[in-house]
C-alpha cells in the first residue's frame, strides 16, 4: 500500500484502535482521490509496460509471453498503477511474479476482462512527503463523513451539505497541500 493504517495513525497521533475500520475503509478511496485530484501518478521511468494485459478475478495480470521482472523491471512488493484498462485502473501492490504473471496483493480485487486489454502498467514512486497529506484527507473523511454542512435549519429540521468553498471537497488547507503535487496534462 502507498500508506498503511499504522502510518496514518502515526501521522495523526492516534493510539487507540477505534478508528481502524474507518481508516481501512477510507484508504483506497482517498488514495484514488489523491491521484485524481493531483493528476499525478508518480510514474517511474524505469519500470513501465505499455501493451496488452489479461486480467483475471483471481488477482492476476498476465502478459502475452513476456516477463515482468526481466523485461520491465517490476518486482514483488512494488506499488504499481494500472491505467487505460477497461475495469482495473488504479493502484495495486505486487505480491508475486512468475514468468509473464503478476499477482496482485490479496487486499485488492481485480475484475476479469474477457480479452487482452491495451493499457499502461507502471511502478509508482510515491513521495514520503505526501503521506501526511493522505493522513489529513482520511482524518477529514472520518470527521466529516457527509461533508461539511453549508446550512442548517431547526424547524422541520433541514441540512444542506455542499462543497462550496472547498476544492475537491476538502478544506483549503488540504487542497493547497494537494496542489504541491499536482501536474498539468494536455490531451
Amino acid at each position: 500500500m502507498i500508506i498503511t493504517r499504522t502510518e496514518v495513525k502515526t501521522y495523526l497521533g492516534i493510539t487507540s484502535t477505534t478508528s481502524d475500520d474507518l481508516i481501512d475503509a477510507y484508504l483506497p478511496a482517498v488514495i484514488d482521490e489523491f491521484f485524481q485530484y493531483t493528476n499525478n501518478y508518480f510514474k517511474s521511468d524505469s519500470a513501465r509496460y505499455s501493451g496488452y494485459v489479461s486480467f483475471s478475478s483471481a488477482g492476476t495480470a498476465t502478459l502475452p509471453s513476456n516477463e515482468w521482472e526481466a523485461d520491465y523491471d517490476f518486482y514483488a512488493g512494488d506499488e504499481i498503477y494500472v491505467h487505460g484498462s477497461v475495469r482495473n485502473d488504479g493502484p495495486y501492490t505486487i505480491s508475486s511474479l512468475t514468468t509473464g504473471v503478476m499477482t496482485i496483493s490479496t487486499t485488492a480485487t481485480l475484475k476479469a476482462e474477457d480479452e487482452l486489454t491495451p493499457c499502461d502498467v507502471f511502478k509508482i514512486e510515491f513521495p514520503v512527503s505526501a503521506k501526511p497529506v493522505l493522513a489529513q484527507m482520511i482524518k477529514f473523511k472520518i470527521d466529516n463523513p457527509l461533508g461539511v454542512p453549508l446550512s442548517e435549519r431547526l424547524g422541520d429540521y433541514s441540512v444542506t451539505y455542499a462543497e462550496t468553498g472547498m476544492q475537491g471537497g476538502y478544506p483549503d488547507g488540504i487542497a493547497s497541500a494537494l496542489n504541491k503535487y499536482s501536474v498539468v496534462r494536455f490531451v
